[in-house]
């Protein structure tokens, strides 16, 4: 699971990085067709990068034979310590374990060093009493407003999948990320404060390509949630495979 999430966060960076310089190279006319380009290819490779594992848990590796020398055993049960069910209980919680801590030196550390180094600059010959409060709020972080909201709108819509669609795997991962937003507002509240310039103002219409995501993950979280009852819990476990359809359907 502590792979998992380290594999998870590493490769998030490199596939936003792959699908900005992709998006970017297509050259659209406008900025909302390049939004929209952007969210289209952040969403599917972030889908792929963070789920992957946690479908081969619940819809594959119950019926996997044991693979000699790999460590990959079938997991049927949810009693036993090796179930799939609490597997996939214990990668969320490490996934949002990391969210928390990674969010804490994201919000705070990383525009704090980049505050100080920025002052060093400015300020290296400088008496720091006759500096005054324009040229402190000068040397502050810039907030890009577009890549910003990007990055938070991509975050929340992947937890949401998180919670939504193996809930009922792991219950608890909806306190988690209750928890986990809780504190990501009021550090990224004290980085705006302390850290950052005043953002300018931008008005939209709404958020755009975000709230069909977010929708597609509504549904999806209904047959997710489903198939992990039919075919990864024991509560159909005795039931025909043509019984567990049924108990899936209903």
């Amino acid at each position: 699971s502590i792979l998992n999430a380290v594999v998870v966060f590493v490769m998030s960076s490199v596939y936003m990085f792959i699908a900005k310089c992709l998006t970017n190279y297509e050259n659209h006319r406008t900025a909302l067709e390049y939004q929209d380009a952007l969210i289209g290819k952040t969403f599917i490779v972030e889908f792929i990068n963070s789920f992957s594992a946690m479908f081969f848990m619940a819809f594959a590796q119950p019926f996997l034979a044991p693979v000699a020398g790999l460590g990959v055993n079938a997991c049927p049960g949810i009693d036993t310590y090796n179930s799939c069910f609490k597997q996939i209980q214990m990668a969320l919680e490490v996934l949002f374990f990391s969210k928390l801590t990674t969010g804490t030196a994201m919000a705070l550390l990383v525009p704090y060093i980049n505050l100080k180094m920025r002052e060093a600059e400015e300020f290296d010959e400088v008496d720091e009493e006759i500096v005054s409060w324009v040229e402190k709020q000068y040397v502050l972080e810039k907030y890009d407003s577009d890549d910003g909201s990007f990055i938070d709108y991509a975050d929340y819509s992947i937890q949401f999948a998180y919670v939504t669609m193996f809930v009922s795997a792991s219950p608890l991962s909806c306190g988690l990320a209750l928890v986990n937003n809780y504190v990501s507002l009021r550090l990224h509240a004290w980085s705006f404060c302390h850290y950052r310039q005043r953002p300018m103002p931008v008005s939209v219409e709404d958020i755009g390509t975000w709230y069909t995501i977010l929708e597609m993950i509504s549904y999806c979280a209904v047959f997710t949630s489903a198939g992990i009852i039919a075919f990864t819990s024991t509560l159909a476990i005795n039931l025909t495979w043509f019984n567990r359809v049924w108990v899936f359907v209903g």
